[in-house]
């Protein structure tokens, strides 16, 4: 039970970092004056967001990844586009669409019981009620390591996606910064434009 809640809760933090790359995304897209380039049909990011704005409707799910790469688009900076691009795929990408579908059945409806669970036995006389562990179930068996790799492997599979999209939204940023600075920031460390 405790690496199916161990799972969950890194598949949250994975799906929790996806949103916040959104958010860097969206705040770099702003932070150029012309922001939205007459995009429309943006809800909420039609206008930019206050500097250091702090309040839930300041913030976007990872969801918007198409609007970010529509407004992205019209920007004509080919950092930002990447950025977008990086966003997309990482949304569209197999291991994050298990990954968000695992989430909705483990949250929204109704999912299968651990293999301990699953053997627990409850019953119910006058006066009396009962759960029974019939046993924790052997970690050797092929259903309970098949049931702890299906459940493991979705968040594992999405956090070495995850991985990819950092780094490609890393560089981007980089290259962005110097291009929406006019080079006033320059990177000088190895890292893209030194």
């Amino acid at each position: 039970m405790s690496q199916r809640f161990f799972a969950e809760a890194e598949g949250t933090a994975i799906l929790g970092v996806g949103h916040r790359l959104a958010n860097l995304v969206v705040r770099v897209l702003m932070s150029d004056p012309s922001y939205p380039w007459g995009i429309t049909g943006l809800g909420k990011l039609a206008e930019a967001f206050p500097a250091k704005a702090r309040g839930r409707e300041h913030w976007i799910e990872l969801a918007r990844a198409g609007d970010l790469r529509r407004v992205a688009a019209a920007c004509g900076h080919e950092a930002i586009e990447r950025m977008a691009d990086a966003l997309v795929e990482l949304r569209q990408s197999d291991p994050w669409v298990k990954l968000e579908e695992q989430r909705a059945v483990d949250f929204h409806r109704w999912r299968d019981e651990s293999p301990y669970v699953a053997r627990a036995v409850y019953s119910e006389t006058r006066g009396t009620r009962t759960l029974s562990g019939l046993g924790a179930p052997n970690p050797d068996s092929t259903e309970t390591r098949e049931f702890i790799e299906a459940i493991c492997g979705v968040s594992r599979n999405a956090l070495d996606r995850l991985l990819l999209a950092l780094v490609e939204i890393r560089e981007s940023w980089l290259l962005a910064m110097e291009e929406l600075s006019k080079g006033a920031i320059q990177w000088r460390d190895g890292t893209p434009g030194a």
